[in-house]
């Protein structure tokens, strides 16, 4: 049995670059126990991830003026320039965290706002990354699954 294979001998021209995936820096990465984190308005160069695992803790954005209560079942981002401050009603927090640069363009236009995602989507992400000791590969996967979602 033969086959015949047709050959195209016209070259393909892309007409617009084919985006890269961003390089990712990890600034820094941890989980403790807060039992104060009053902070106040601020706008910092570099990405937040915040994950609580108990409640007692609000973000507090500028305008329109208002606080995000830092629920169990969210897992928050927070692009680089957002203005925002943080404020605790609980005695103490579990409080994960992952605050990290991406090089390039792709999320350049995004509204800095808080972004916040179902825990349920990345809960074994989540938990492999804020393990002892910490795990930056899943760190890394954790935030591009989470920059997937926007």
């Amino acid at each position: 049995m033969s086959e015949s294979v047709k050959f195209v001998l016209n070259p393909v021209r892309i007409k617009k670059a084919i985006p890269e995936i961003p390089n990712l820096h990890i600034v820094r990465c941890g989980f403790g126990i807060l039992e104060d984190w009053q902070t106040p308005l601020r706008s910092v160069s570099h990405w937040h991830l915040y994950w609580n695992r108990t409640p007692g803790a609000e973000l507090l954005l500028p305008m329109p003026e208002r606080a995000v209560e830092m629920l169990p079942c969210n897992v928050y981002l927070i692009p680089p320039h957002t203005v925002f401050g943080s404020v605790m009603s609980a005695d103490s927090v579990e409080h994960c965290y992952l605050d990290f640069h991406l090089t390039g363009e792709n999320f350049n236009s995004l509204r800095r706002e808080i972004l916040s995602f179902p825990v349920q989507d990345f809960s074994g992400l989540l938990n492999r990354c804020f393990s002892n000791p910490i795990s930056i590969l899943d760190g890394g996967a954790l935030v591009f699954s989470l920059l997937a979602r926007i």
